[in-house]
């Protein structure tokens, strides 16, 4: 089992991508942001969130996926 300060150094490439994707998310929302906020929830790092963290990157990818739906509905309709 690693200690403590091998697992940070291990793991600190990853929580920068994670904290820039997050940064992504914040201030004006783009036209991707169900996209980017699906990605960003599903990549949380605390083990105590990652049952909430699941579902909220679950409820907006439902909504990218009912987006979707509802644009070929119209589309197609």
């Amino acid at each position: 089992k690693p200690d403590p300060a091998g697992l940070s150094e291990f793991l600190k490439p990853l929580n920068e991508v994670i904290t820039k994707a997050a940064a992504l998310t914040e201030g004006r929302r783009s036209d991707f942001f169900n996209h980017l906020k699906a990605a960003v929830d599903s990549m949380s790092m605390p083990v105590a969130h990652v049952e909430e963290s699941w579902q909220m990157a679950e409820f907006y990818s439902n909504k990218v996926l009912l987006m979707d739906a509802t644009f070929l509905f119209i589309c197609l309709g």
